[in-house]
């Protein structure tokens, strides 16, 4: 209770005052943001409100994905707080293409309060990958000598490659000018290639390693010479196996510390 100053006592009355949400919604952000370029064509569109929006008013009529003013098929979908509505092209998207993102003002929140103003948000997709991948590096080293007769051999290329790419005749391995045989493993995403002979190399033996044009890049290309021109010739590098060598356990095997190992080895028949 309350008085004035002439002592009368005032009544307090409950007022029930309700609060009307007015306010028009807003687009907070978009992903891929509004001039990106050197975007993946595999991603999404991601369009992000500052409101629970209605998803029911939320379709391909007021939020699409366009090139060159048409429709681009893709799936929409809401998130169950209504703060995020999601694009999904049902194809990838071409390169080096601009699309645009158009909101129009039939968005609407939960209180009906519809989208200020159409927007429009633009991106450019990444140009075609057009470099041919390179050797950077090869294990053992051209001309590497007394090379250990279980060792593995290695390339490493400039990008990743193409794993279907990766073959017995692609990735050829000769010994005295018989194909080796050997499984093929990947490492550091795809940009070294490791080939594990079946068994033990030939002691004192050449071997010799051409790497052809069949092996590609994941965008298509071609393998490529150091200055980046498709590669006419296989690339070749070769080494010499020692005359003696200790074939099992294998040169890059574990050994667990105080466990009993057998011992192999081979020998070239010029050792007597």
């Amino acid at each position: 209770t309350a008085r004035d100053a002439a002592g009368n006592v005032g009544q307090a009355t409950a007022v029930a005052v309700t609060v009307l949400d007015v306010i028009g919604p807003a687009i907070a952000a978009v992903t891929p943001a509004d001039g990106a370029t050197g975007v993946d064509p595999a991603s999404a569109v991601i369009v992000q409100f500052t409101e629970p929006m209605n998803a029911s008013t939320i379709s391909s009529s007021n939020l699409a994905l366009l090139r060159n003013g048409s429709l681009v098929a893709a799936t929409l979908t809401v998130t169950a707080d209504g703060l995020t509505a999601r694009l999904t092209p049902t194809a990838v998207l071409e390169f080096n293409q601009v699309y645009t993102v158009s909101a129009a003002v039939g968005l609407s929140d939960r209180a009906g309060n519809q989208l200020a103003a159409a927007r429009t948000f633009s991106f450019r997709t990444v140009a075609p990958d057009t470099v041919s991948p390179r050797v950077q590096a090869t294990n053992p080293t051209d001309g590497t000598v007394d090379v250990a007769l279980s060792t593995g051999i290695e390339a490493t290329f400039t990008e990743a490659i193409a794993v279907t790419s990766i073959s017995a005749a692609s990735f050829r391995v000769l010994a005295a000018g018989s194909l080796v045989q050997g499984s093929f493993s990947f490492a550091s995403a795809n940009t070294r290639v490791r080939f594990t002979p079946a068994s033990p190399l030939l002691p004192d033996t050449v071997i010799v390693v051409e790497l052809t044009n069949a092996i590609i890049d994941v965008a298509g290309n071609a393998l490529g010479v150091p200055a980046g021109a498709p590669l006419g010739t296989p690339y070749t590098f070769t080494f010499s196996t020692g005359r003696f060598g200790i074939t099992s356990p294998r040169a890059d095997a574990t050994v667990v510390e105080n466990s009993t190992i057998t011992i192999e080895a081979q020998a070239s028949a010029s050792l007597g």
